[in-house]
């Protein structure tokens, strides 16, 4: 597990909420407060979609980020920040057997990614978390946000 502050609060934002940064992850959940508080369950609902379009669930029966930022985006815009933002991310990692997550927590001014991986079943075989954190570390340093641990 990996606790991160971001000091560059705006830059982060526009990271997560309206360029492409995290768009392949997936949402799992996520918790937005402001004059009314929000909850999104990030698995999708098959009964939606179409039956040639309930294929794309094979890879995760949850959204990916992409598709559901817009709606998060509206949630949150205008004049004043939210009053606290929780949003949970699973990484799109070939590793079936774990879950790669990325949690991002705004609150009193402040923002904090932390990171972990978890075995989906009991397993003796302890994931590797330093190559999940390593991907998480470089991804925001290439998008010019200097993470402080």
């Amino acid at each position: 597990m990996l606790a991160i502050e971001i000091e560059d609060i705006k830059k982060f934002m526009s990271c997560l909420l309206i360029e492409n940064c995290f768009d392949s992850f997936f949402l799992v959940r996520a918790e937005i407060k402001t004059a009314v508080s929000y909850e999104i369950d990030g698995k999708q609902n098959a009964s939606f979609y179409d039956t040639d379009e309930r294929e794309a669930f094979a890879a995760s029966p949850y959204i990916r980020w992409g598709e559901i930022k817009p709606v998060v985006m509206n949630m949150i815009k205008g004049k004043r920040l939210p009053v606290k933002m929780k949003i949970s991310l699973l990484g799109n990692v070939n590793r079936p057997e774990f879950d790669y997550n990325m949690n991002v927590l705004y609150e009193n001014g402040s923002l904090k990614l932390v990171t972990n991986v978890s075995s989906k079943q009991f397993s003796l075989e302890k994931p590797d978390e330093g190559e999940w954190n390593r991907y998480i570390i470089e991804s925001l340093k290439k998008n010019g946000i200097a993470p402080i641990m």
